[in-house]
């Protein structure tokens, strides 16, 4: 949490809280509530782009960027378009696909914005006479993104490596902690996304986002994350029992929902963002489904994704003992 909060940052963080809420109610008013998603996505994504960049140079960063959401908004809507076989083939090429050309620099975790508009847009269908609007929100938020980036960074342009240098084929690295990642999202958003669709209820979408959200390059850090986003989404749904079913009259709700959002502003720590961001998502399923459901849900499409990332993490790092040992038996 921040430690050091002066007036100053309070009133900034209150003035961010308020430009977000203005930009994504205007985002959903000029492209429906359905692309609501989208407009998180962009003032996230803008957010993170005024402080660090793809890794390429900024000129093909801002292609890229607008390549890859105008993509995603329009194979998201291709994959529940067709069977589910050719679906999860779909989803593992262009998740991998995403995530590799955006994590040039793991560390910075530039490609949370990109994957976040994919989890978002595969857990909110629309029908045909909506597809062209999903893609046009798709693309401006991507423009949106794209000029931050290109403002921010233009003058100051650290690297001038390119996306076809970056992709040629003597490049890759399949051994990479960058390749493995992205194998490793790649399948488990992928599974994620077709236990979601054997389920068929709303909210299903929280699988995949707690499995983007655990996944990590290490799996003793996808472990971590794993105990503490359970841990805190239990005591959120406490916390959030307590807030909204005790001692907060229904009038009141919408303004304890933003003042809980405003000390989300000055929180870094995950397992403390975990617990607000449980609390945030039960707040918005009262309604769907009543308080017993939401919670039962929450924790366990939290479960399955932990299951998910879990077997698959595990097996990243067995895999890779294994090929150690052969290694170690070769030069022995």
């Amino acid at each position: 949490m921040e430690t050091n909060i002066t007036k100053r940052l309070m009133i900034n963080k209150l003035i961010l809280l308020i430009i977000i809420i203005a930009f994504v109610n205007m985002f959903s008013f000029l492209f429906g509530t359905e692309n609501t998603l989208t407009g998180v996505t962009v003032i996230t994504g803008a957010l993170m782009f005024k402080d660090i960049d793809l890794g390429y140079n900024v000129k093909e960063s801002v292609f890229i960027t607008i390549g890859l959401f105008t993509f995603i908004g329009i194979v998201t809507y291709l994959t529940s378009q067709v069977g589910i076989l050719l679906g999860i083939l779909i989803n593992l090429i262009s998740v991998f696909m995403v995530i590799y050309i955006t994590s040039e620099n793991l560390q910075t975790k530039v490609f949370l914005p990109f994957i976040l508009l994919y989890v978002f847009l595969d857990g909110t269908p629309i029908d045909e006479t909506q597809a062209i609007m999903r893609v046009v929100a798709s693309f401006i938020g991507g423009v949106i993104m794209a000029l931050t980036l290109y403002i921010s960074h233009y003058k100051k342009q650290i690297s001038k490596k390119s996306i076809k240098e970056d992709l040629c084929k003597e490049n890759i690295d399949f051994s990479s902690e960058r390749f493995r990642f992205s194998v490793k999202m790649a399948i488990g958003i992928s599974i994620a996304i077709l236990i979601g669709r054997f389920l068929n209820t709303q909210k299903a979408m929280w699988i995949t986002i707690a499995v983007m959200s655990l996944t990590q390059p290490q799996h003793e850090d996808s472990k971590q994350r794993m105990k503490e986003r359970l841990i805190s989404t239990i005591l959120g749904a406490i916390a959030f029992v307590i807030l909204f079913k005790v001692l907060v009259p229904e009038k009141y709700f919408t303004f304890v929902t933003l003042s809980l959002g405003y000390i989300y502003t000055f929180i870094y720590e995950y397992k403390i963002k975990m617990f607000f961001v449980a609390i945030n998502a039960l707040v918005a399923s009262m309604f769907i489904f009543n308080t017993p459901i939401s919670i039962a849900l929450r924790i366990g499409f939290l479960t399955i994704g932990i299951c998910v990332v879990y077997i698959i993490s595990k097996g990243e790092e067995v895999i890779s003992k294994i090929k150690d040992k052969e290694q170690s038996a070769i030069f022995e």
